[in-house]
């Protein structure tokens, strides 16, 4: 789906339930299309790791 839409934005949250943020946004950076889209992770996680 995030392929058809073609987003010039995408915004993540870094809690998902199948696959983290950072997973995500690794596959993304692997497609040519999303390779300088800017990516934004959010979380509600206010622990000093996150």
């Amino acid at each position: 789906m995030i392929i058809e839409a073609k987003a010039d934005l995408i915004f993540l949250d870094l809690i998902m339930p199948i696959a983290n943020g950072y997973e995500i946004c690794t596959q993304l950076r692997r497609a040519v299309i999303f390779e300088n889209t800017p990516i934004i992770i959010l979380t509600g996680s206010d622990k000093v790791v996150d």
